[in-house]
């Protein structure tokens, strides 16, 4: 080649290194765009429309409420299938539940528990306890991450669950900071651990409403556990014998109640107030106390265990005269005999 063609030469080169040089903020530009487009193509693919994306450079951001611990996973593991990321930030968080519940149930052969825990440790803390304690007698399926829980909460839950392994059956319900357990327990010492152990919580703003059976005392504790419970009355529509639906919770915790005496045979009384005539409210506080027992009998108490029987305006527990003390007359009474 001569000295021209050199010349030929390095000026195309030269022309060509200034021509990349100027490129490079355009395929700058151009690689965090595609990797965005890319990523959140295959988000949509995964159906996880709650994951917001940013993309710097080949950096990539992940935000967004997780609903459950299997969403938040399935999120990382799609961000990590993305071809040229670099490196991932989570900046993912569970969503605000109020009220914030958990249930638990334990049945002496099988334990489910659902509600919400606060973060993934959480969920893998509790999941290593209840392996160790219940082994495969154990579901934790419907568990999800969520903000909002109050504090102590975890610690309550690892204490529960501790406690629950030594009761034959056990129905726990949280709310916020009110805390709901119904169990049967074989003795009276066994109770009072229970009782022990959730006392520090008290101190944590924890309102404790337990109703545990011991198999020494079930009737007297049962019959304690129905005064308590019907302080709430059981609701019907006005002169009607269809229970009105607010009292459904109400029911569950009776019939709850009832499982934990099964030995003790119990009397649904019905009672009314002295509107309209006797006859009247004889038959209409009888059909109560018929649709209350028949009711516990859809929840797998034993018929031979339920008598109904309706006293129409004989007991009053408070005076007629005033609408408030009408209110107290029209009540639903469990009364429980044997063991």
């Amino acid at each position: 080649m001569n000295h021209r063609t050199w010349q030929v030469y390095g000026i195309g080169a030269l022309l060509l290194s200034v021509l990349f040089l100027f490129a490079l903020p355009f395929f700058a530009q151009q690689i965090p765009a595609a990797l965005e487009s890319t990523a959140k193509q295959q988000f949509q693919q995964q159906g996880l429309s709650w994951v917001q994306l940013a993309i710097t450079g080949r950096d990539m951001t992940l935000s967004g409420n997780a609903p459950n611990p299997p969403a938040y996973q399935q999120a990382l593991q799609t961000a990590q299938s993305v071809q040229g990321v670099r490196h991932i930030t989570d900046n993912m968080t569970p969503r605000v539940i109020s009220p914030y519940t958990l249930n638990i149930d334990w049945n002496n052969q099988q334990l489910l528990v659902e509600g919400f825990l606060p973060d993934e440790a959480s969920y893998q803390a509790i999941g290593k306890q209840v392996a160790t304690l219940y082994g495969n007698a154990q579901t934790l399926g419907k568990l999800q991450l969520a903000a909002g829980s109050p504090a102590g909460w975890n610690a309550l839950l690892e204490t529960l669950l501790t406690q629950v392994k030594q009761l034959e059956l056990a129905h726990i319900d949280i709310t916020d900071q009110h805390v709901y357990v119904s169990g049967k327990t074989p003795t009276l010492t066994l109770r009072e651990q229970f009782h022990q152990a959730l006392a520090p919580f008290k101190q944590q703003g924890y309102i404790m409403d337990v109703h545990i059976v011991a198999g020494d005392n079930a009737a007297q504790v049962c019959q304690q556990t129905f005064n308590e419970l019907l302080q709430t009355p059981i609701l019907f529509d006005s002169g009607d014998t269809r229970i009105h639906p607010d009292s459904q919770p109400l029911l569950n915790k009776l019939a709850e109640t009832a499982m934990l005496c099964p030995n003790a045979q119990i009397t649904v009384a019905g009672h009314t107030d002295n509107q309209g005539s006797n006859t009247t409210n004889m038959k209409l506080s009888e059909q109560r106390a018929r649709i209350v027992a028949s009711w516990l009998f859809q929840q797998g108490i034993d018929t031979k265990r339920i008598r109904a029987v309706g006293y129409g305006v004989k007991h009053p527990v408070a005076d007629n005269a005033t609408e408030q003390g009408r209110a107290k007359n029209r009540r639903i009474e469990f009364v429980v005999q044997g063991n």
